[in-house]
């Protein structure tokens, strides 16, 4: 779990979640508040997460307009592109807390387990997600996905400090907090992971 800061601003999104699977949304994306913004911004968290139409984080957890920096690629696979645009949150805009943020059923982890192939971009994302299946894993294919899932966004958290120098300064100064979490599409619930999953 994050400390200090990060813990704050952890338990704000968590109780986001909460009000947001209870129906008592509160979060302001008002026109005053986008007036409000044009001036600047100052997020309280980075959010890595998928693209699916399904998990956005701002509503997930109930926050404002400008409260979120979020960079969404298809099964929160990171390219140096998406990983500068998280440098970027975290340096320029001294954000406390980044959250990796998989979720159950996802596409994307679905075809790499199918073992789907594409050309291009999406063929990437693939290869990717790839590295976190264990191909001895048994079970059915939603069970495979759910344990791949996890495993992807754990080793993407772990990824950020050994491809990143701002990220790893930021963390080892206690600056940057780094959580992974799960959204459930059946339930709304956010899941924090401890940090030895």
């Amino acid at each position: 779990m994050p400390t200090g800061d990060g813990q704050v601003v952890l338990a704000e999104l968590l109780a986001g979640n909460k009000r947001y699977r209870a129906g008592q949304t509160e979060a302001d994306r008002g026109v005053q508040r986008r007036c409000d913004l044009v001036s600047g911004q100052s997020p309280i968290a980075i959010i890595i997460g998928c693209s699916d139409s399904r998990v956005p984080p701002d509503v997930i957890f109930d926050q404002p307009l400008g409260a979120l920096f979020v960079v969404r690629t298809a099964g929160h696979v990171l390219s140096d592109i998406g990983l500068g645009s998280v440098e970027y949150a975290a340096d320029h805009l001294e954000i406390p807390l980044l959250i990796v943020l998989g979720h159950e059923r996802c596409g994307a982890v679905t075809a790499a387990i199918a073992g789907e192939s594409a050309d291009g971009g999406f063929g990437t994302v693939l290869d990717e997600i790839a590295m976190s299946i264990d191909a001895k894993e048994e079970g059915d294919t939603e069970r495979r996905v759910s344990a791949t899932v996890r495993r992807h966004a754990v080793r993407t958290a772990a990824g950020l400090r050994t491809r990143s120098d701002v990220i790893r300064a930021r963390v080892d100064r206690g600056t940057l907090d780094i959580a992974t979490a799960i959204y459930d599409l059946d339930s709304g619930i956010v899941t924090v992971l401890p940090r030895s999953s």
